[in-house]
């Protein structure tokens, strides 16, 4: 089974109406050792983390956002003197563990947990709940950042920007383990923005953006890419991969990673830091491109950035926010080394959703997530009961006092 995040071949859903058939779907395609699960009760129409979601004030009818990075601050202000140094260090997985509006996305190593999570908030309802599975090996880990980072919104431009080296690099390091460990997910996310650049270039056009001018034959790329998500077989993606890697060789691309470059190499020298060889002028480059498609897709992802913070100014959100999403940038994942209690139980970990805009009242922009699967669960009543059979229920996966209770008062209404 291919499993893949891009939102080129379309969804892959899966319709379930029993843990067996859950079970044997899962076992049959080793979605155990290829995915990250997330459970979620109903359809909410995309996957964003509490921070990025409006809150309700029913006393002025009004919803808003809220800034979660302030919230984070007031926080630690109240409890830093009452919790010990380890939750001090790991505070943003402790603020999310005790319900604070954070960036972070809840998601399971086991598939249980996640379908547990996705019925436990059904039973009264005759809609479906949802499962969603996300290709582990199209992630990259994040947790050394959100370490050194505790307080603050990392962002896209964080993330991506000549202006913060060590980030850069530590992306860099791991687009380079995909390369070498995981190819095919490598390329898949490669292509899967080259193929979102052609189609918003299409979308808003030189005339509105100018600053599209020369980088690519749009129409070329849009087809190869096409090509590309959509075929397996072997010869096809080596011949439309160097069609691809052409069209950005001949445009302006080769000036933006030039030009990336040498910004990189300043803010190094002026910290006194040595430049690491992917940053070297590379001879023939301009006349040839770059090869290091590592390098280039940081600085696609980072271009990309900064022109949707120019399209911000340009349109209004109504518009902006309907092609707002389709970037394919890397799943960034993170996992705290000390496991507190409820996340020890559930297997859990997270997807850090970064953000790179904010307009007004209008809100957040941030990064959408395209599941390689999606399961659509019925009888979530029935999932419940033969979930608790084999251990995983109300005690199990949150252990406190309160939902201990309503396991016991749940095993006697239907167990009993």
């Amino acid at each position: 089974m291919k499993i893949s995040n891009n939102t080129v071949c379309g969804k892959n859903i899966k319709v379930i109406k029993s843990l067996k058939e859950y079970q044997q779907y899962v076992d049959r395609n080793d979605l155990s050792n290829l995915c990250y699960f997330r459970g979620e009760s109903r359809k909410y129409g995309r996957i964003v983390a509490s921070a990025f979601r409006q809150y309700t004030n029913e006393l002025k009818d009004q919803t808003r956002f809220l800034p979660f990075s302030e919230m984070l601050k007031d926080y630690r202000y109240e409890v830093s003197t009452e919790i010990d140094p380890t939750a001090r260090k790991h505070f943003l997985y402790y603020a999310q563990h005790h319900g604070l509006p954070t960036q972070l996305i809840d998601i399971s190593k086991n598939p249980n947990i996640a379908l547990f999570f996705a019925c436990s908030g059904s039973v009264e309802k005759e809609l479906p709940s949802y499962v969603y599975c996300f290709n582990k090996n199209e992630m990259i880990d994040i947790s050394k950042l959100v370490e050194k980072d505790n307080d603050n919104d990392l962002g896209m431009r964080g993330l991506f920007s000549p202006e913060f080296p060590k980030s850069v690099f530590h992306i860099y390091d791991e687009l380079t383990k995909m390369e070498t460990y995981h190819p095919e997910e490598f390329m898949n996310l490669f292509v899967s923005m080259c193929h979102t650049f052609a189609e918003d270039s299409k979308i808003y056009g030189e005339k509105e953006l100018p600053i599209w001018s020369g980088l690519f034959d749009a129409d070329s790329l849009l087809k190869e890419t096409e090509r590309y998500l959509k075929s397996n077989n072997k010869n096809v993606l080596e011949k439309s991969l160097a069609r691809i890697i052409d069209n950005l060789s001949r445009g302006r691309l080769n000036f933006l990673v030039v030009d990336y470059r040498y910004k990189m190499r300043i803010q190094l020298k002026k910290k006194s830091v040595t430049s690491p060889e992917f940053l070297k002028p590379k001879s023939n480059e301009m006349e040839y491109g770059c090869t290091d498609l590592k390098l280039l897709l940081i600085v696609l992802c980072h271009f990309y950035i900064e022109v949707k913070v120019t399209e911000t100014k340009l349109k209004t959100p109504e518009v902006a926010e309907e092609h707002y999403f389709l970037m394919n940038f890397p799943i960034l994942a993170c996992q705290s080394n000390v496991k507190f209690d409820r996340i020890g139980k559930q297997e859990g970990l997270f997807i850090y959703q970064a953000s790179w805009s904010i307009i007004g009242e209008q809100g957040v922009y941030n990064q959408q997530y395209n599941p390689s699967l999606e399961f659509e669960i019925y009888n979530q009543k029935e999932i419940l009961l033969e979930l608790a059979k084999i251990g995983i229920n109300d005690k199990t996966v949150f252990g406190d006092h309160d939902s201990i209770a309503k396991y016991l008062k749940y095993k006697y209404i239907y167990q009993k």
